[in-house]
């Protein structure tokens, strides 16, 4: 599991890191970068859903992106950012 510190910037070095006084070698770090970014998810990418045929009465599997989930109102489109682009990026 990992988790952001909203408004943390990367330390520049050790010493300057909060964490510092908790980790005592360098390559225990636990601190990555998250590079620039846009939206966090590859929404093109085909996924297989399950879906339910009112004329056959039945269930059957469909591939489709989740840009076509969203696009048709399957899928709520207004679900909270949680890494939200930084100011400059796409």
């Amino acid at each position: 599991m990992s988790i952001l510190i909203k408004d943390m910037e990367m330390p520049k070095s050790c010493d300057e890191c909060p964490l510092y006084t908790c980790m005592h070698n360098h390559d225990d770090c636990p601190l990555v970068p998250i590079p620039k970014h846009g939206r966090l998810i590859d929404a093109s990418e085909k996924i297989r859903v399950q879906m339910y045929d009112d004329m056959t009465e039945d269930y059957h599997i469909a591939e489709m992106t989740i840009d076509d989930l969203l696009s048709q109102g399957w899928v709520e489109a207004d679900a909270p950012t949680i890494i939200p682009a930084e100011e400059g990026e796409a």
